[in-house]
């Protein structure tokens, strides 16, 4: 892949150099948001994207995330339509944090009563942050991820909801993680990452897969209670000199860790922000055609890049990315 060729060689040049900076502002007035998404090898796409705003308290909130669907689209598509209306009326009576987990619970139980009578069972994960003045508030449940670049370090917003987190509330309701079990007529195989049973999904917290939280069902295996949660956990992180956060789902982080990914992320910025007269030459070998440099934003070129990269690095799933640059704290002068 020749994108991954060029990407590969501008990050090898910059492993082990600092990035050369100059201060030039301190305010965070503005940001500027982008998202981008492609299906890869996958037979569907099951990914949706948030970016929205909504009023709170005199000002304006941003809200940015990503729902990676399985089984189907439906319940993905579900959530990131009506996600912002659902939390704007949680506002209401609740402060932020409360208002957050109350949506997404509300969400799955209105899906779960909405499909339980016609045999569907789509879930999806959730990776939402909230940007409220300078704290950022992010809610996750599934393995989607959202990443805070902040002076030039990583920080993990959210922390995947893999079976082995859960293992101990799972076990102790009559459930069991384990991986992939193959059976063939001579042997039992077992294949892969561990999975969460009832059911096989390879993680621990959902909104929707309706069966994994059908009770009568569930009792008639063993199992007491829902085997997949619908609470998310909820962090609060100030934005202090942040220079972007990036929301991906687990098709990207398949292939790359968090601060790969935001190393990468500041190479082609730095690409984008540069005077370098093979700026236009050096996107196009990452897969940026020049009828798109001239229409998209840098936000929507950075997110096309990583997708397009984290495909070139082999990945076999859905890849979805939605990111939020602020406005210029540090403008990079990177040497390529």
């Amino acid at each position: 892949c020749i994108s991954w060729v060029v990407f590969n060689h501008l990050l090898t040049k910059t492993k082990n150099q600092p990035f050369l900076f100059q201060k030039i502002s301190r305010e965070m007035k503005a940001v500027q948001c982008g998202t981008w998404g492609m299906q890869g090898i996958r037979p569907t796409m099951e990914d949706y994207s948030i970016i929205d705003k909504i009023p709170y308290l005199n000002t304006t909130v941003l809200i940015i995330g990503v729902c990676d669907g399985h089984n189907g689209s439906r319940c993905s598509k579900f959530v990131s339509r009506h996600f912002c209306t659902e939390f704007q009326e949680q506002l209401k009576s609740l402060p932020l944090k409360k208002a957050l987990i109350e949506t997404v619970t509300t969400l799955d139980k209105r899906w779960c009563s909405t499909v339980k009578c016609f045999g569907i069972n789509d879930g999806t994960t959730l990776c939402v942050n909230v940007i409220f003045k300078n704290q950022i508030f992010t809610a996750n449940l599934g393995d989607s991820r959202s990443v805070l670049s902040s002076n030039f370090c990583s920080f993990d917003l959210s922390q995947d909801f893999k079976p082995e987190r859960d293992k101990s509330y799972v076990t102790a309701i009559g459930g069991f993680v384990h991986p992939l079990i193959i059976k063939t007529p001579t042997n039992i195989i077992f294949s892969g990452s561990e999975r969460v049973y009832p059911g096989g999904l390879s993680l621990s917290r959902s909104i929707g897969d309706y069966q994994q939280k059908n009770t009568i069902y569930l009792k008639s295996k063993g199992v007491v209670r829902p085997i997949l949660q619908n609470t998310p956990e909820i962090s609060m992180t100030y934005l202090n000199n942040a220079q972007f956060v990036i929301t991906c789902c687990d098709g990207v982080f398949d292939v790359v860790s968090s601060i790969e990914l935001q190393r990468a992320c500041l190479v082609i910025l730095s690409i984008i922000q540069s005077n370098n007269p093979k700026k236009h030459e050096l996107l196009v070998g990452l897969g940026i055609s020049q009828n798109q440099q001239r229409y998209l934003s840098n936000a929507d070129i950075l997110s096309q890049c990583i997708c397009r990269q984290a495909l070139g690095m082999g990945s076999s799933d859905n890849v979805s990315v939605v990111i939020v640059i602020f406005e210029a704290i540090w403008l990079v002068q990177q040497k390529i």
